[in-house]
């Protein structure tokens, strides 16, 4: 303790500690931008003097967007622009920082490091991995190392490209340019200062002595749990010793509101689903007396892919494993419902049965044929994985040619097929495009393989998978319309809409928000119903707001309270549900303590008058956990380390339980005191416990200034 309040006395410290927190969330992200060599409205937010304008807010926005299609996680608009928000701004005031030391990244040192002979392969990698499997039509078109990567975004014509996706590489391309600015400005700041982050001999010694001593003692211990709820009665004033205790936590950064709400959502009726189960009989009917998926047409809702699944795909599908476990077997041409869950339905019809190769390990890079030629040259069947992975290939990758993913060609499965295991072999493309002058031009592309695993050929099944999903009819949603909005239009005031809201048949939610919340209540695209509480009175109850997405919903607001002071205060309901279990927990342990205290001399008479066992644990202070005790007994582990040998000590009240112990001695565990390895668990501790993630980064870097959130002003109204 004596070593945090050091660290609290020295603010420039905090800087230190949370470099190792920063260097994993900048590395971490991949999504951030800035300045960079493809080429500033109102201030969205601030804090501390850092602002963050509306243009560049839209430009990371856009490139997170953009590389969130690329991403097999999506995130809510509102949660992307909020996380948007914060991200920029603690690089903001981070760099203040940086300003301040003179730590700088030249354009020349960018470029030099996107497109260096040294660093280029590993930026290159990183360019193409978040592509994912496109990445392999990438390669098709002659772009191979960072600087053809460079300039096909420049001059897409001329690899054959779109220009929506040199859009979508120039995100790509930006991104991790900044993640590369951000990254070497905060390494150059942790050694500029890492000597002001170096533990003592002192310091180094306290973490060898609590990591290597184990102190043994005996306890009885009376659970809180013991006291019934019902037999302690918490006062105002035992709730405000126990706030003031925690006042941190209720810190306000930004004008807050207490809302209640509730949110209807918009699903079908028990005549919506009978009326599905019907359609589904009918199409499955129809699917078996027809060729293909024919009937499909007459039916828009049905939603049909086909896709070639071997024996063990079908068994990993929850969708269509029953077609394995079936015992009619898998036969072609017939339809049937392989799933029915919740009014989603998926229906399979086994078009033909084939056979393919499902499985093979390949190692393959590509280029320009000149160039691919001198490697190959020197290149041999020991070395070719090293050489792949050298010049921006794959090595080893396992390979289905039953579903081989986009940009492998027919004529690559064909060769990938038949070619023998352990010879390198080639292939031969000719790319048509234009030049920069926008001349015509051809280039002709090398792609080199090497198959080192094969496996024998498998059953393969053509399936048409059919996926339908019961919705809500218009009566249903008209219903639900006219039922809330008349529920809303009658309870106009807080009061009333919370009070009527479960005899109505509805829900009440409650929340905190503020300008920086991006969701209320986890629904989605909500941001709008938190502007109008922001905007509103108390007592104020919302307009019907409505989300008509993929999650569709109806939602009103009611404003509760009002808090713009620097804390939550005591009489918040916020703060007493938080604040309850600890008071109660208080409470019992008095309770137990004073039915207890002074009524025996020794372990085993509290043990009788406790009704509980002499049980015997061994503690290392620092731990999370005592071993047959539990975790979080903290205050437990400070007793222990306090007394002395054979004194008995308590009751006290523990975290869960009010004990009483006696400690029996103590010893090392017999590894040898070593100042470098202590004075690095030193660092790792501390560090370990000011690292942050974004929100709370911010929160410590912009002190005791609040944060200015304007993005409402930028949020469309939502209102049905």
């Amino acid at each position: 303790m004596a070593t945090l309040e050091k660290i609290r006395s020295k603010s420039v410290l905090l800087f230190t500690i949370i470099i190792v927190a920063l260097l994993a969330f900048i590395l971490g992200d991949f999504l951030t931008s800035g300045r960079n060599l493809l080429g500033p409205g109102d201030t969205v937010a601030s804090a501390n003097g850092a602002k963050v304008s509306f243009t560049e807010y839209q430009t990371r926005l856009n490139q997170k967007s953009e590389a969130q299609k690329n991403s097999q996680q999506q995130m809510d608009n509102d949660v992307l622009s909020q996380q948007t928000i914060d991200e920029l701004l603690v690089e903001a005031l981070l760099n203040q920082e940086y300003d301040k030391m003179g730590i700088t990244v030249t354009d020349k040192q960018l470029s030099s490091l996107m497109l260096g002979a040294q660093t280029g392969g590993n930026v290159f990698q990183n360019l193409m991995g978040q592509f994912g499997q496109a990445a392999a039509v990438l390669y098709q078109k002659g772009i191979v190392d960072a600087r053809t990567y460079y300039d096909a975004m420049q001059n897409p014509a001329k690899y054959g490209l779109q220009p929506e996706d040199a859009d979508a590489m120039k995100g790509v391309w930006s991104s991790l340019e900044q993640n590369i600015d951000q990254s070497i400005k905060s390494q150059a700041y942790g050694v500029l200062i890492q000597g002001l982050f170096t533990a003592n001999q002192v310091d180094a010694k306290a973490m060898y002595d609590d990591r290597n001593t184990t102190t043994h003692f005996a306890y009885v211990r009376k659970d809180l749990s013991s006291v019934a709820d019902g037999d302690v009665k918490p006062t105002d004033e035992d709730y405000k010793k126990v706030y003031d205790e925690h006042k941190g936590a209720f810190l306000l950064n930004e004008e807050t509101r207490a809302v209640s709400y509730i949110v209807v959502p918009i699903l079908p009726s028990d005549a919506d689903y009978a009326k599905g189960q019907s359609e589904v009989e009918t199409v499955i009917a129809q699917l078996n007396a027809t060729e293909g998926t024919s009937a499909l047409s007459q039916h828009p809702d049905f939603v049909s892919q086909n896709m070639k699944l071997t024996r063990a795909d079908l068994a990993k599908d929850a969708q269509l494993r029953s077609l394995v476990a079936d015992s009619v077997g898998i036969t072609a041409g017939t339809a049937r419902a392989t799933q029915m869950a919740g009014g989603n339905y998926t229906i399979a019809k086994v078009l033909d049965v084939t056979t393919g190769i499902d499985k093979l390990k390949v190692s393959t890079f590509a280029g320009p044929a000149a160039e691919i030629d001198s490697v190959l040259a020197k290149t041999t069947v020991a070395t070719f994985d090293s050489i792949a992975r050298a010049n921006g290939g794959n090595a080893g990758v396992e390979l289905s040619l039953v579903n081989p993913g986009a940009g492998v060609s027919e004529k690559i499965i064909a060769a990938l097929s038949t070619r023998p295991v352990g010879e390198v072999f080639t292939l031969t493309d000719t790319i048509t495009g234009q030049d920069d002058k926008g001349k015509a031009m051809t280039q002709t592309v090398k792609q080199a393989f090497l198959i080192s695993e094969r496996e024998a050929p498998v059953a393969v099944y053509d399936i048409a998978k059919v996926t339908y999903s019961v919705v809500p009819s218009a009566e249903t949603v008209r219903d639900l319309n006219t039922k809330f909005h008349a529920f809303v239009a009658n309870n106009a005031e807080a009061e009333a809409f919370n009070a009527n809201a479960e005899k109505s048949g509805y829900q009440v939610g409650k929340a905190l928000v503020s300008p920086s919340t991006p969701l209320l209540g986890n629904a989605p695209s909500s941001r709008g119903a938190v502007k109008w509480a922001m905007d509103n009175k108390k007592g104020k109850v919302s307009p019907v707001f409505s989300q008509t997405d993929a999650n569709d919903y109806l939602m009103a607001v009611a404003v509760d309270d009002i808090y713009d002071g620097e804390y939550l205060p005591v009489t918040s309901t916020f703060v007493r549900d938080y604040l309850r279990p600890q008071v109660m927990n208080n409470l019992k342990a008095e309770k137990l303590i004073k039915q207890y205290a002074g009524k025996a001399k020794d372990l085993k008479g509290y043990s009788a008058l406790m009704g509980a066992p002499v049980a015997n644990a061994d503690a290392v202070f620092g731990e999370d956990q005592i071993p047959g005790v539990g975790f979080g007994e903290f205050l437990l582990q400070g007793e222990v380390a306090g007394a002395k040998k054979g004194q008995l000590v308590g009751p006290f009240q523990g975290t869960n339980a009010v004990y009483v112990i006696t400690v029996n001695g103590a010893d090392k565990q017999g590894r040898p005191y070593d100042f470098k390895e202590n004075a690095t668990v030193f660092g790792q501790k501390i560090s370990s416990q000011l690292s942050a993630n974004t929100q709370s980064l911010l929160r410590l870097l912009s002190g005791d200034n609040k944060v200015q959130n304007n993005i409402l002003k930028f949020t469309p109204d939502q209102v049905n």
